[in-house]
């Protein structure tokens, strides 16, 4: 007897580990094992061209769900319990817990970084605007101080020039 089973990748929450369905006894039903489940394979390459560079954090949790639930359809079609299913996924997810981990803080570095800039540069902006406010105060108690003192001399020689 022929059988067929099929895998789907899931790298980002399986790693290196594969979805693997039940087997199937006719082709035909593999292949529509296949056709429901290979729209949520995603070609993952590694650093930034990877599947969280690519679709984001939240989308994957989306696909996330949506895989599993597909998934353990799949599996239940194809004789086995949905719950079983379920868990065992889960177990080889958890499993890569710390691979995630990994890949979420390298990403929010990567995307934290531009926005690092854009902070310390406003922040320099404020700074510089600050430094010139108080040279503009500054300069400005300076003349209204030299204002009254020129006032006080006009009116000493006024005063002087009256007597």
């Amino acid at each position: 007897d022929l059988t067929f089973n099929v895998r789907v990748r899931q790298g980002f929450w399986l790693g290196r580990r594969q979805a693997t369905t039940p087997r199937f006894h006719t082709l035909r039903a593999a292949c529509e094992a296949w056709e429901r489940l290979s729209v949520f394979e995603v070609n993952s390459r590694k650093g930034r061209g990877g599947v969280v560079w690519r679709i984001g954090p939240m989308e994957l949790h989306e696909r996330w769900s949506r895989f599993k639930l597909a998934f353990a359809e799949v599996c239940e079609g194809a004789g086995a319990d949905r719950e079983t299913v379920l868990c065992k996924i889960q177990e080889l997810a958890a499993e890569q817990v710390g691979h995630r981990e990994r890949l979420l803080r390298y990403w929010e570095a990567q995307h934290m970084m531009p926005e690092d800039r854009r902070r310390r540069s406003a922040e320099a902006q404020w700074s510089r605007e600050q430094r010139a406010m108080r040279r503009i105060h500054r300069l400005l108690h300076r003349w209204r101080s030299h204002e009254r003192r020129v006032a006080v001399r006009l009116k000493r020689q006024t005063d002087a020039a009256k007597a």
